[in-house]
């Protein structure tokens, strides 16, 4: 799904121009969406093995907006460790939303640096049958809703 679609309805502030289909492409994995808080300093290796000793898998980027479209509060720090994009420097890059002094954005940070305790990180159950977007339904409903929003919101 096209991040700019999934991107309208949350009414950010600000949006990285990094964060654009081609940098961090679709996988098209879906799960429902967990809110993990470990309420320490961790790095990112170590918060992906807590996840994985959990039997988890960090979301991608589309899966954090899809999420946040219903599940987010507009301030709380949340990350996305499953989409990395390496910037032109070498840095590893993940998206992260969040909302300080009224204002709402989306933004990447470096994959490299610690997370504070204060950070939320989204993951979804693993499981044997990834749900993805390959099923010839959901594929249908996709393409449905986004000639809805291409007829009716001009500029996508």
């Amino acid at each position: 799904m096209q991040l700019k679609i999934l991107l309208t309805p949350l009414k950010l502030d600000y949006i990285n121009p990094e964060i654009t289909d081609e940098n961090v492409p679709d996988t098209g994995e879906r799960g429902e969406c967990i809110v993990k808080h470990y309420g320490e300093y961790l790095s990112s290796e170590q918060v992906l093995k807590k996840l994985d000793n959990e039997g988890l898998r960090p979301v991608t980027v589309h899966e954090m907006l899809i999420w946040a479209d219903k599940g987010w509060d507009g301030k709380t720090f949340v990350v996305a460790l499953g989409s990395v994009w390496v910037a032109s420097d070498g840095d590893r890059c993940v998206s992260c939303l969040r909302g300080a002094a009224g204002k709402r954005h989306v933004y990447l940070r470096d994959l490299d640096s610690g997370w504070l305790k204060l950070v939320r990180f989204l993951a979804v159950r693993k499981s044997s049958a990834p749900q993805t977007l390959g099923t010839p339904d959901l594929l249908d409903r996709v393409e449905k809703i986004e000639k809805f929003l291409g007829a009716n919101f001009k500029g996508f």
